[in-house]
């Protein structure tokens, strides 16, 4: 019989629905919390708390796989230092390894692969041929028509996330080992959200007024698309330490080999705590490169609009790289992506960003279209984790794929 053990999912009821629909599937299910958030999100039967040393943990989950002979073990993200610790085990130990994570293509899918996501995905290794790959496979598992596009409401994902800092915090005493993957306490995070929430009138104005500017020159952009500073695609899988690092590199080679007459363009990301006042680095470390008036910070803008503006992309290794891709906008990736690759996105081993700014070459849509049917019939699936619409969407499709699997 297969045992299903779940260790952190995404905020919200998707782990514990698809636990419960895989034990009425026949199948044995647990789920191990490990802070007070974790036990919000999904507690009572099938599950059971963590509450050792953390230096203990991975003796406890190597005799937790032996003891419930657990077949499968599944994780949102496979990056934080406790699933990594415990996926590494389950691997040596010949245990399926899930990994979910936000979707490749967004905002219509999730992904869910075997072994990794993201920098450790298996997918495309040792691949220079998306074309020739796509060819061998078999995409009968896909659907022609388009992805039904679910309600992901920004809101609702952000008021997901408060509720479960807000009970991991309350909860701390009786998970007193737990550390969370994220680099800053929960305290600081927790109160910079109340900040930008209070700052939000101000932000927007500041933004439209920017905008306003940018769209008066009449001229395209370059676009450079923030991440979550927290971010395992920052943090392990791009050459940088943190998001201003990785400002100041883009900016810096910008001022010395964008054409004087070119237009950087910093968006942030819209789930940024407000924990780095990125409005006030830009503008003070752009005027100490003489380039003040080239490079503008935007809190949000019409992605459309954007788009339809944009000369090239600059990203890290953000899945709205591909959204440019199909867009057909040339992007340039700093960090690891899957979708660098030939006729996708360049990199440093096909040139250097210093070359970006005035040889970026665009992709080319018939490897676009292979590439994201390949992703579409093998790691993703229609829907979301945060809506009530979006979790009934892939419940099935994830079990489907679950149970189906015997290697």
């Amino acid at each position: 019989m297969r045992h299903f053990l779940f260790l952190q999912g995404p905020h919200g009821k998707f782990f514990k629905k698809l636990g419960l629909t895989l034990v009425n599937h026949g199948c044995t299910v647990s789920r191990i919390n490990l802070c007070g958030g974790d036990w919000y999100d999904w507690h009572g039967k099938y599950t059971s708390c963590y509450r050792k040393n953390r230096d203990l943990w991975g003796s406890f989950i190597a005799d937790y796989y032996q003891k419930h002979q657990v077949t499968d073990v599944l994780v949102f993200g496979d990056w934080r230092p406790m699933h990594s610790e415990a996926i590494t085990i389950a691997k040596i130990k010949n245990i399926r390894v899930w990994v979910f994570e936000e979707g490749y293509l967004r905002p219509a899918y999730v992904t869910m692969e075997k072994n990794g996501v993201n920098g450790r995905s298996e997918l495309f290794k040792g691949c220079d041929d998306i074309l020739g790959y796509r060819k061998k496979m078999d995409i009968s598992s896909i659907h022609n028509e388009e992805p039904l596009l679910i309600t992901n409401s920004l809101k609702r994902r952000m008021s997901l996330a408060f509720n479960y800092s807000a009970v991991e915090l309350l909860a701390k005493p009786f998970f007193w080992s737990y550390k969370t993957h994220r680099p800053n306490g929960i305290m600081k995070e927790l109160g910079t959200w109340i900040l930008r929430i209070l700052d939000k009138k101000v932000n927007r104005k500041k933004t439209v007024t920017n905008l306003k500017k940018i769209y008066r020159t009449r001229k395209k952009f370059f676009l450079f698309p923030l991440q979550l500073d927290s971010d395992s695609q920052v943090r392990l899988y791009s050459p940088f330490n943190g998001m201003k690092e990785a400002i100041i590199c883009i900016v810096t080679s910008f001022a010395q080999y964008a054409s004087k007459d070119d237009i950087l363009v910093i968006r942030n990301h819209p789930m940024d705590n407000g924990l780095i006042n990125y409005r006030k680095f830009i503008e003070s470390f752009s005027k100490a490169l003489n380039v003040q008036d080239r490079v503008f910070f935007v809190e949000t803008g019409n992605s459309k609009l954007m788009f339809k503006n944009t000369k090239a992309m600059i990203v890290l290794n953000s899945t709205i790289g591909m959204t440019a891709l199909k867009n057909c906008i040339p992007v340039y990736c700093l960090g690891t992506s899957i979708y660098v690759n030939k006729g996708l996105a360049q990199n440093k081993d096909q040139m250097d960003l210093n070359m970006f700014w005035k040889k970026n070459i665009m992709p080319k849509q018939k490897v676009v279209r292979a590439f994201e049917t390949i992703l579409k019939s093998t790691v993703l699936i229609n829907g979301n984790f945060y809506s009530d619409e979006g979790v009934e969407l892939i419940i099935p499709l994830c079990v489907k794929r679950l149970l189906v699997c015997d290697d």
